[in-house]
């Protein structure tokens, strides 16, 4: 994938067959870059956000979204692309997700990640960043993304006078015992479920972490 910038905007060459138009951002400032969100108001310094992760000793982002079973989706992105992450350059087919309406023919989604609300280090991974993300369809917000969605209600919400809030409420996981391995193992706790993956599990986060680890094929 080549992402090529240009004066209005970012258009995106897949294997040089296809081009795609990227979201502009013509109103912001790099120095005061607005969250995704029509309802935060925190921005973000793009100018600095590189030399910020690198200070911090971050070597990948995760520009995270949420699928329709609440499994985080994502891709490892280098450091040194952190800027154009923030504008939209990575990638997704949507096709390969449950729940997203698009054809394998459609244009791909990009995730855009929210830099005002992002760029925080994994606590058991520290050079590894998340942030969440947005995702985009033709330059515009992707109507089926659920930050959308939530973007969208809030704003009708505030139109009719009202203020959204929201309630979060913990959730726990059952695990089994896996006789498999030694009592010595910390992890011989296993998910209940046997099924090893959902049926659909392209861009799963939980695979960046086998990635990242030497001698560890992806499952």
């Amino acid at each position: 994938m080549l992402a090529v910038a240009r004066p209005r905007g970012v258009v995106a060459a897949r294997r040089g067959l296809a081009t795609q138009l990227l979201p502009t951002w013509p109103e912001k400032e790099l120095t005061a870059w607005t969250s995704l969100l029509p309802s935060c108001k925190k921005t973000a310094n793009l100018a600095t956000l590189e030399e910020s992760l690198v200070r911090n000793h971050v070597k990948y982002c995760l520009p995270a979204f949420v699928d329709m079973h609440g499994v985080p989706k994502t891709k490892l992105v280098p450091v040194d692309h952190a800027v154009s992450m923030c504008r939209g350059s990575e990638l997704f087919t949507g096709a390969a997700l449950d729940g997203v309406p698009q054809d394998v023919s459609d244009n791909e989604v990009c995730a855009v990640a929210d830099a005002a609300l992002g760029g925080f280090a994994m606590p058991h991974q520290r050079d590894v960043a998340w942030f969440p993300a947005s995702l985009y369809l033709d330059g515009a917000p992707f109507e089926a993304c659920s930050r959308n969605i939530y973007a969208r209600a809030a704003q009708r919400a505030k139109d009719m006078g009202f203020l959204m809030k929201l309630g979060i409420e913990a959730e726990f996981f059952v695990f089994r015992q896996d006789g498999k391995r030694p009592p010595e193992d910390h992890q011989r706790m296993a998910p209940v479920s046997s099924l090893p993956d959902l049926v659909r599990p392209a861009y799963d986060a939980g695979k960046w972490r086998t990635m990242l680890t030497p001698g560890r094929r992806p499952p």
